[in-house]
């Protein structure tokens, strides 16, 4: 009788253990508040501990780090939310980035604060993440923020007009996905630049995760201010939501490993333009792509090209600020930068660069010149997608008289180092 308890009971262990590891969830929130591009919030120790006390309020335990060698997969699987606190500039590399998409595509969570939208400017992905990217700001002061969500448990605690002291950023790249729970009121400060739509906090859900971001908490009071924790506490709670064990079987994104011999990232370009829904054209580019030349030491390919390019079937073409605006700008230079990829293709397959040296963009513009560089981005960002963050870009200004031909909106030079 004894023996046969005995095997019975080995026989449960064996059948319910896989289901009790299947049904492990993560116990952990990871806060990572690294800065690069010089500006350091001095608010960033208020904020990391009071995720810290709210985490330890919901039972989660908390990692705070400025290190990226935590967005890694062994290591993001193991918390129920990531949280940007402040950070900005240029955060992982593109093993790292691979890593989190696949995190979140998995089930995780993400809540950004504040200059979170200040970050990876390159990483389209990070974009559509967080929701929009940071343009700007006036001198802290008082606004009114409303509540647009009063139901959210992030905002269900707020007056529907909330008198603020911060830092108001203006956005760019808005997500049309987002949900927004508050906007600013910009009649009751100075330096607005969105108008009568200006989202301040929002949510998504998200390439199979959930995003939650806060446009405050630029100040240290911020985080001992009641309204402001139980805001940041519902946008917590939402990151996590219901804390299911993360499936990495719905992860799009695949994994790119590191060469044994060298710091340099192999990647398939053909894979990576397919996960960003993008194609190249048919060989031979179209008009404006010029024959590539190797340089003398055959290490660099030297390409340039320009529009007009085609969109559904229909030309780009006029100039930009005029007669297209900004984003039907960017959308030509990345069409733009595809069929530059098509002719180094064509010419010595994408498998053999190695990496992007230089973007040199001309615009054909009549607006401010210093919103060039945001219309080149949509060839580097392309590239950035695919070879990594250290492309450098040179930005040449058409000026006046000195339109490109042929009403062309751009024309882009490149150098690719290969293999």
């Amino acid at each position: 009788m004894i023996k046969r308890k005995v095997g019975l009971f080995l026989l449960l262990a064996i059948a319910y253990a896989p289901v009790a590891l299947a049904q492990a969830k993560p116990n952990k929130i990871l806060v990572f508040s690294k800065t690069s591009n010089g500006y350091y919030h001095t608010s960033i120790p208020e904020g990391v501990a009071a995720i810290q006390r709210l985490a330890k309020e919901m039972n989660f335990g908390v990692d705070a780090t400025t290190d990226s060698a935590y967005f890694t997969e062994d290591s993001l699987k193991n918390y129920a939310a990531v949280v940007f606190m402040n950070t900005n500039g240029v955060l992982l590399d593109t093993f790292q980035k691979a890593d989190f998409e696949r995190y979140i595509q998995a089930g995780g969570g993400y809540l950004g604060v504040h200059s979170a939208t200040a970050s990876e400017y390159k990483w389209p992905w990070y974009g559509r993440l967080v929701g929009a990217y940071f343009n700007g700001h006036p001198d802290p002061q008082e606004a009114y923020v409303e509540v647009k969500e009063p139901r959210h448990p992030s905002t269900r605690h707020l007056p529907r007009r909330w008198k603020v002291f911060d830092e108001w950023y203006n956005f760019r790249e808005i997500s049309p996905d987002i949900r927004v729970l508050m906007s600013l009121d910009e009649t009751t400060y100075k330096g607005g630049k969105n108008g009568a739509y200006h989202p301040i906090a929002w949510y998504h859900e998200f390439d199979g995760g959930r995003a939650f971001y806060t446009g405050l908490g630029h100040t240290k009071k911020s985080y001992s201010d009641p309204l402001f924790l139980n805001h940041l506490r519902g946008g917590l709670q939402y990151a996590i939501g219901k804390n299911k064990p993360l499936d990495y079987s719905k992860a799009k994104t695949s994994r790119i490993q590191k060469t044994n011999n060298s710091n340099m990232e192999t990647t398939n370009a053909k894979e990576k333009l397919k996960a960003l829904g993008l194609s190249l054209p048919p060989a031979p580019a179209p008009v404006g792509v010029y024959k590539p030349s190797l340089l003398v030491d055959g290490k660099y390919l030297y390409l340039s090209g320009h529009g007009p390019v085609q969109q559904d079937g229909t030309l780009i073409k006029g100039r930009v600020g005029q007669d297209l605006d900004m984003e039907q700008g960017k959308l030509a230079a990345r069409q733009v930068g595809l069929a530059l990829l098509a002719t180094v293709d064509k010419s010595v397959g994408l498998d053999k660069v190695k990496r992007v040296i230089k973007v040199l963009g001309m615009v054909n513009s009549t607006d401010d010149f210093q919103k060039q560089p945001y219309v080149i981005n949509g060839c580097s960002e392309l590239f950035a997608a695919i070879w990594g963050d250290d492309n450098g870009i040179g930005v040449r200004s058409a000026v006046g008289f000195n339109v490109l031909p042929d009403n062309i909106p751009v024309e882009i030079e490149v150098i690719f180092e290969l293999k």
